[in-house]
């Protein structure tokens, strides 16, 4: 399959930092910070076979007619779309104009608000097919793994989705208690030196040691 992960475009000029618990607007950190869980759900799903694209439109400064242009010429069959609080309407709206050029692909997205509002969510924007609760790599892969053998999303535990005109909501996922599971994260995918740290200018990349906030 064909499978694409996006950071949606910043909404009217306000670039947002979409990562974890760290949601708000780039000038909050003065940096933009990389895409780690997206990255790492790309290197998951590439594991497993598939043709994966990542594009972080925040770094990049993509706006939405360019991210539409990659979409033309991918033509994903699934795509997994980060998401913050503070963007929440505009990051899903991304998918709508998605589906406008693809009708058949399948949009899910993940991040905190969608966690603890996923019924609110999908009845807001029904255009998005499944809310991904918690951790979305290893869960994301599953996701990935039932579209392409055309299986029932029930067996997917951590996800809420749309059947038959109904939102289901299956058992929620344990939290990921051995990291070392997961692979590298894709960074092949994303400009790397446009990362830059504050005042020094030097590029970085973020390296996750655990879940969670020790704050």
């Amino acid at each position: 399959m064909k499978v694409m992960f996006i950071n949606p475009p910043a909404y009217k000029g306000v670039k947002i930092v979409r990562e974890g618990r760290c949601m708000q607007r780039r000038g909050a950190w003065t940096a933009v910070w990389a895409p780690v869980s997206l990255a790492t759900s790309a290197a998951v799903v590439r594991e497993k076979g598939h043709q994966v694209e990542l594009y972080d439109c925040i770094i990049e400064e993509m706006d939405l007619e360019r991210l539409l242009e990659k979409v033309r010429k991918f033509e994903p069959e699934a795509i997994l779309l980060n998401t913050a609080t503070p963007s929440i309407d505009w990051d899903l709206k991304v998918g709508e104009e998605i589906k406008k050029i693809i009708p058949d692909v399948k949009i899910a997205a993940f991040g905190i608000h969608v966690t603890v509002l996923p019924e609110e969510t999908l009845r807001e924007h029904p255009y998005i097919d499944i809310l991904i609760r918690g951790e979305p790599e290893i869960t994301f892969g599953e996701v990935v793994t039932t579209l392409e053998k055309r299986e029932e999303l029930s067996k997917v535990k951590g996800i809420t989705y749309w059947k038959d005109g109904k939102i289901v909501h299956n058992r929620d996922r344990e939290s990921l208690k051995n990291l070392d599971i997961l692979p590298f994260p894709a960074w092949d995918l994303v400009k790397r030196d446009l990362y830059r740290m504050p005042f020094t200018n030097k590029p970085f990349l973020l390296v996750a040691t655990s879940r969670g906030c020790p704050f």
